[in-house]
């Protein structure tokens, strides 16, 4: 399969990685990333309205972003 030279694979956790929550909504870190990079700047505020697994928010806290998250 060929891909658009725009489009990168963005391969999913290991299975076992320490960073696997087990929660099934839970996205890569490099598509959080790429994600979060893309459409703010550091010191911007992240809103993750359906938090789950936090991964988002992690992200965020890691680019330098605030965030805020809620779930349920």
């Amino acid at each position: 399969m060929e891909l658009d030279a725009n489009v990168r694979e963005i391969a999913l956790e290991n299975k076992m990685s320490h960073k696997i929550t087990n929660y099934p909504t839970q996205k890569p870190e490099a598509l959080l990333e790429r994600i979060i990079k893309s459409s703010s700047k550091p010191g911007d505020i992240i809103m993750d309205c359906f938090m789950g697994s936090g991964t988002t928010c992690a992200v965020a806290q890691r680019l330098g972003r605030r965030w805020i998250g809620c779930d349920i």
